[in-house]
């Protein structure tokens, strides 16, 4: 080894070797890790009077020079492209579940008119059991992408299959009065999907 060497020939003299680390960028450390200086100040140790010094040596920034458009800056580039793909998936997939597509038999819940008949298709958002004026009457908010209204049954004359989270389908008389959001009493309704249902049949399918 040359600090060996350097020694012999020096006797009275300490050697000192400067060595570089190479540093990267998180993503680029993890493929080019490199600890080939911490070795060779290892050995260089065990030599008397011999002493190693690593020097941080920024590899990225002399890349950047040289490379503007570099291997790392492109993966993250696209990372970032994927992400924001995801994102929009992820979008579209919660307003399709919040607001599905109607078919043309149904209107939407602004297009409701105080005194006529409708049928609207909406998904369940509450459900909660009100008295009012001695009677108690099971209040169904639904909703679709242009806003929500409120069903109400009264005792003995159903709701009691539906639940948060339900795609309906509700037909009858819409009613308002003043402010009030759009109501509707004792309409005829029929449960299109139940979230809860679908879950339960898959986790019986899976296997034990």
């Amino acid at each position: 080894m040359f600090v060996a060497k350097a020694r012999n020939e020096h006797p009275d003299s300490n050697v000192t070797v400067l060595l570089p680390r190479r540093t990267f960028d998180p993503l680029l450390g993890r493929l080019l890790h490199d600890r080939t200086a911490d070795k060779i100040a290892q050995a260089v140790s065990l030599i008397p009077d011999a002493a190693a010094t690593i020097v941080p040596y920024d590899v990225e920034s002399r890349i950047a020079e040289a490379y503007p458009d570099r291997f790392e800056q492109r993966i993250a580039h696209e990372f970032d492209k994927l992400q924001a793909r995801l994102s929009r998936d992820e979008d579209r997939n919660v307003e399709a579940y919040a607001h599905p597509e109607r078919p043309p038999s149904a209107i939407l819940v602004a297009g409701l008119i105080s005194g006529q008949r409708a049928t609207i298709e909406g998904r369940v958002s509450e459900v909660q059991d009100v008295t009012e004026r001695g009677r108690t009457l099971r209040q169904v908010v639904v909703g679709d992408s242009s806003g929500e209204m409120t069903v109400n049954f009264r005792a003995g004359r159903g709701a009691a299959d539906i639940h948060p989270g339900q795609l309906v389908r509700i037909s009858g008389k819409a009613r308002q009065t003043g402010d009030r959001r759009m109501s509707m009493f004792d309409p005829v309704y029929r449960v299109l999907e139940d979230p809860a249902k679908a879950a339960e049949s898959e986790d019986s399918d899976r296997p034990g």
